[in-house]
């Protein structure tokens, strides 16, 4: 039996194998570091959520500046080690800071944030000039 083999074909999946173990398949560090983060954009504001089970608002900090927003706080889980050996840890425990920057210009003085049930929610409004416009066609 006689197999083809296009090489084009064979050298792109290549690539696309390396540029895997490279990327993490799409996934960087900052995606698996803690906390969890996602950042959505509405059109008038940028809306920012983190998963922060376990912590309260005064283990957590949040600034911005320069257009770039970051989180900071401590995590006191498993900090009480007495009587025990740890089996297995995958949640993370310490200080931890994570900051990204945001795509726009963001109106400071009405940023706004809630924290219910160990998610943090962060409300960043846009500034005027970075909403979407929309633009009429004129019909002639």
């Amino acid at each position: 039996m006689l197999w083809r083999i296009d090489p084009w074909k064979e050298l792109e999946r290549m690539r696309s194998d390396l540029d895997n173990i490279f990327t993490g398949t799409g996934y960087d560090y900052a995606a698996r570091s803690y906390p969890l983060m996602n950042a959505y954009d509405t059109g008038d504001e940028i809306t920012v959520t983190a998963e922060l089970p376990g912590l309260t608002r005064e283990d957590i900090s949040i600034s911005y500046a320069d257009g770039v927003l970051t989180l900071s706080g401590k995590n006191n889980a498993g900090a009480d080690r007495n009587g025990y050996t740890i089996v297995r840890q995958e949640r993370s425990a310490g200080d931890f800071e994570k900051s990204f920057t945001l795509p726009c210009k963001i109106e400071q003085d009405k940023i706004n944030a809630s924290f219910k049930n160990g998610i943090l929610t962060i409300k960043l409004p846009k500034c005027e000039e970075s909403k979407p416009k929309k633009i009429s066609i004129e019909v002639k």
